[in-house]
């Protein structure tokens, strides 16, 4: 018995030197990128030991690398859900599945590593890729045609070996660092610049993509990253230059159907690129597709992939294309700035693609085809862009361009406070109703609340008439309320008077009044009485909206001419209105707000409202008002009620809109 004990404790740490030998050995091939020597060793650990979901990882890592994402699913799903698993695990658990055509089960880990890092865009990218599948399946149907290349016609390595020129460039220019990788150098036509893939210092994460442009000496130049538009976290490689300043290249990183997928960019005038176009299936699939190269004739090329369909491995393609591309820009009417983020749907295929933030978007269709793309996108119009191929196309003429002019959707409304000009104070259950030019009401009324507020939508270069109607008062209408000469959206500004229906003898169709404001200036020579409402508003059975309380309760407006400060002569009603609400009562203070257009420098401005502000504060005084009730305030151009700017400048009417002076009742 102590004979077997002592053998035992004797071969204990035996067996454990032997199992942590293997782990080490497993871990040190893994160290030196020998992923085939790493995996076999992993999988002879972890029979003997299925629980070390450290090494389950490592192992789901080494598949990874080694681009077999069935074996790698398997060992991410054992361990990536335990506490040991770290952020990039999931994504990589994510990406497998994706490539196994599991979009549905990948799209929680890439949205959870997104919002986890957020900065890390590779998260967000796959996750749309997940959610545009569909479309990038359906993008360039019938548009493309991919063969496997005819055996004995060219291996991958001969089709996409490096330009020799191209990779001498690389190897004797003064940057190149042996303590870093430098792969894929392609010339440009023109041989004046260099593309290639690196992992020196100072990339965005994993291959970058890098360009140097040669000297007036003929030497090449400080490689420039080609930035975050280009590259990810992950890995870019196989750059490849087009005509049309044109750029294509792999990614792991961007918006793809799995893998590694081919990108396309474009470099705009600056120097920067715009945000690579993804050209869908059936160039990308969701295995790897990488290395295109473009034919002199420009319709069509190679690309090598490991695709089910072909001999083994990585495999040669040849691509030729039917189509012409029209690079779309999207600008606004008015501006002629960028609009970033429109939707273009293409209704043969029923996709909607996206343009970028330089509002560009570039889309492959058939020679032949006459198309009606349909643009939307938040506040601007819809618009039905109808497009045929020119006729003077040719195979060595595929590029066309199309500009788009998309105009801003305009929401001009109207708003104001119906008054009670027996209480002076907002009329409530006041039946408001906008008419068009024809007399015909335009929808539902409205039905004040105690605030009296109304608002109304006004549809487009249209004018309108406003009424209001309340028992026991005179119907008051507002005409020329009008939309005319709007470019932009913001709030005109009426308000209403309701005064009381008197009968023959000169008494109120109305209930008594209170005792307090029998006392006042406007009552005081009406004689009161309670009897039956002669003219009755006609009860509506339609349901009626009341309006919710605003901030602005109890505001007045006036409005000024152009560079004018004196008290305007066709506003006196309203000032006289607002004389008659203050002596009505003498407990309100009363803020004089005056703003201008947004014309001239901002401290003319500023200088402007205050005259304003202060000539309208001289008037009241003059007719009554105690000038220690008044607050008077210059807000210059800061406040307009419609925005006016270098790229979106204001119509006159926009412009005499934001010329006012508001009164805000302070009780």
């Amino acid at each position: 018995m102590r004979t077997l004990l002592l053998f035992y404790l004797l071969s204990v740490p035996l067996l454990l030197d032997a199992q942590s030998r293997g782990l080490k050995r497993a871990r040190h091939a893994g160290s030196e990128l020998k992923w085939e020597k790493a995996t076999k060793l992993y999988e002879r650990y972890l029979t003997k030991h299925p629980h070390d979901f450290v090494a389950a990882l490592e192992l789901a890592e080494g598949y990874f690398y080694l681009n077999q994402p069935l074996a790698a699913e398997r060992w991410y799903a054992v361990a990536v859900e335990k506490p040991v698993a770290k952020p990039i695990h999931g994504l990589h658990y994510g990406m497998v599945l994706q490539s196994n055509g599991k979009c549905s089960e990948a799209l929680p880990w890439f949205e959870g590593y997104s919002a986890g890092l957020p900065h890390d865009y590779r998260g967000r990218n796959l996750a749309a890729s997940c959610q545009q599948q569909d479309a990038l399946m359906r993008k360039s149907e019938g548009l493309v045609e991919v063969t496997p290349l005819e055996t004995g016609l060219g291996t991958p390595e001969k089709v996409n070996r490096p330009d020799a020129r191209a990779n001498e460039a690389l190897l004797t220019s003064p940057f190149f660092n042996t303590n870093y990788r430098y792969t894929c150098p392609a010339l440009s036509a023109d041989s004046q610049r260099l593309f290639f893939a690196s992992n020196m210092p100072g990339g965005y994460g994993g291959m970058d993509l890098y360009l140097t442009s040669r000297n007036a000496d003929g030497q090449w130049g400080s490689p420039v990253n080609l930035g975050p538009e280009i590259n990810t976290e992950g890995d870019e490689s196989y750059p490849f230059p087009a005509a049309g300043n044109r750029l294509y290249f792999a990614s792991n990183g961007h918006t793809g159907l799995g893998s590694v997928d081919i990108q396309c960019s474009s470099e705009k005038e600056n120097g920067t690129w715009n945000k690579p176009v993804n050209p869908g299936y059936p160039i990308n699939t969701r295995f790897d597709d990488f290395g295109l190269t473009i034919n002199e004739d420009g319709n069509g090329g190679f690309f090598i992939s490991n695709r089910q369909t072909g001999a083994g491995g990585n495999d040669v393609y040849q691509f030729t294309q039917n189509s012409i591309l029209i690079a779309l820009q999207v600008i606004d009417a008015h501006g002629a700035v960028p609009v970033p983020g429109v939707s273009v749907y293409n209704p043969k295929t029923q996709v909607s693609l996206v343009a970028d933030q330089e509002g560009r978007l570039d889309i492959d269709f058939a020679p032949g085809d006459c198309i009606d793309f349909g643009l939307s996108s938040l506040k601007y119009d819809n618009v039905l862009f109808h497009f045929c191929p020119p006729e003077a196309w040719t195979q060595q003429t595929r590029q066309f361009t199309a500009v788009v002019r998309m105009s801003k959707t305009i929401q001009v409304d109207v708003q104001g406070i119906v008054f009670n000009m027996v209480q002076g104070l907002p009329a409530s259950d006041a039946l408001v109703t906008l008419y068009d030019e024809n007399g015909n009401p335009t929808g539902d009324s409205l039905l004040t609340g105690f605030d009296g507020l109304y608002r109304f939508r006004l549809e487009r270069e249209r004018c309108y008439t406003l009424q209001a109607q309340k028992t026991g008062y005179k119907t008051t209408a507002q005409d020329n309320v009008c939309s005319k000469g709007f470019e932009k959206s913001g709030v005109l500004k009426i308000n209403l008077s309701l005064y009381p229906e008197l009968d023959q003898d000169g008494f109120l169709v109305d209930d008594l009044p209170s005792p307090e404001l029998a006392a006042t200036e406007p009552a005081r020579d009406l004689r009161k009485k309670n009897v039956v409402a002669k003219s009755p508003v006609a009860t509506d059975p339609t349901p009626r909206r009341t309006h919710e309380k605003r901030e602005d309760l109890y505001a007045l407006s006036v409005s000024h001419g152009f560079d004018q400060s004196d008290v305007p002569e066709g506003e006196l009603p309203v000032l006289e209105k607002l004389v008659e609400l203050m002596a009505m009562h003498p407990d309100w203070t009363v803020e004089v707000v005056s703003h201008t257009d947004t014309r001239g420098s901002d401290a003319y401005n500023m200088v402007l409202s205050l005259r304003r502000a202060e000539a309208i504060g001289d008037w009241l005084v003059k007719h009554g008002i105690d000038r220690n009730r008044l607050v008077i305030t210059a807000q210059g151009e800061s406040q307009p009620l419609f925005e006016c700017g270098e790229n979106e400048p204001c119509t006159e009417a926009e412009h005499r809109a934001n010329r006012r002076t508001e009164f805000r009742i302070r009780e």
